[in-house]
């Protein structure tokens, strides 16, 4: 079960990321919840979740959870072969992971399109400090 608001919401983050990641349909809980459903795949918990850590950018919370989706397939994976019928399941993970790569990099082109994140290191200026070192260099000896 995998408990989430329903019907979803597609105005919150939390609704647009469903959509996002295609699990857009419930089944009723059983008992029944008011305003409640089981989704395929990911509960609201885990949604919640994956927008925190991602800073509620959904390409990149999109793709964390295809991430977490492609470690869960390739630890299930399998290949059973018998007579004329094989099924292999390990390749799925891969795939999954595809995904998920190409969710990140439309996280870091929309960064690189509003600046993202910007860490600058500036030495410092004026006459006390004339000179920039590497940290933990000795003073020279005047």
């Amino acid at each position: 079960m995998n408990k989430g608001k329903a019907p979803l919401d597609p105005n919150t983050l939390l609704g647009q990321l469903r959509v996002f990641v295609g699990d857009v349909q419930s089944s009723p809980l059983e008992p029944a919840e008011e305003g409640w459903g089981s989704y395929a795949i990911f509960g609201d918990e885990s949604l919640l979740g994956a927008l925190a850590a991602a800073g509620d950018n959904l390409n990149r919370a999109a793709g964390n959870l295809f991430a977490t989706l492609a470690v869960e397939y390739m630890q299930l994976g399998k290949s059973v072969r018998t007579d004329d019928l094989a099924i292999d399941t390990r390749g799925r993970g891969k795939d999954l992971l595809e995904v998920a790569r190409s969710f990140w990099e439309q996280a870091a082109l929309s960064d690189a399109a509003t600046g993202g994140d910007i860490f600058a290191v500036v030495g410092p200026a004026g006459r006390a400090a004339p000179v920039v070192r590497p940290e933990a260099t000795p003073w020279p000896i005047l």
